[in-house]
């Protein structure tokens, strides 16, 4: 029996989302969620990983400070640390493709979101794509 992994958070990114691997086809970056009000609030940091044709959308749409809602699972991610040679492990949030990203607010025009769907599904997109349903004003990545 499989149990629910999924995690949806809003929040802004901390920095440009970084492009890697061989053929450029993995994105990371992280984004800054507030919780609470006033004297209580609190700031979590969250890391993200996309894969694929994610890594091109996101690298070219998305830039540090932009507001975003991700939806993806979680998933542990272990290296060694070069310097003490301890492993080290934490969590970050794996990326799913369709409707799992958001632009909100200064969304601007629909090619971009034309240019995302055709990117997620190996098509060409002849429409553009509409704002995602729930992000106000927003443009719709996948």
């Amino acid at each position: 029996m499989s149990n629910l992994n999924q995690y949806i958070a809003q929040g802004n990114l901390v920095d440009d989302p970084r492009v890697m691997g061989e053929e450029n086809n993995v994105v990371r970056f992280a984004i800054a969620v507030n919780n609470g009000f006033g004297e209580r609030r609190t700031t979590t940091f969250v890391d993200c990983v996309g894969f694929g044709n994610q890594a091109a959308v996101i690298g070219k749409h998305l830039s540090k400070g932009k507001q975003v809602i991700i939806r993806g699972m979680l998933v542990p991610n272990s290296w060694e640390d070069k310097e003490t040679g301890q492993k080290r492990t934490k969590l970050e949030v794996r990326l799913e493709n369709v409707n799992g990203f958001f632009f909100v607010g200064n969304g601007g025009g629909g090619e971009a979101g034309a240019d995302a769907a055709a990117a997620t599904t190996g098509e060409t997109a002849s429409e553009p794509v509409e704002a995602g349903a729930g992000a106000e004003g927003g443009e719709k990545l996948f």
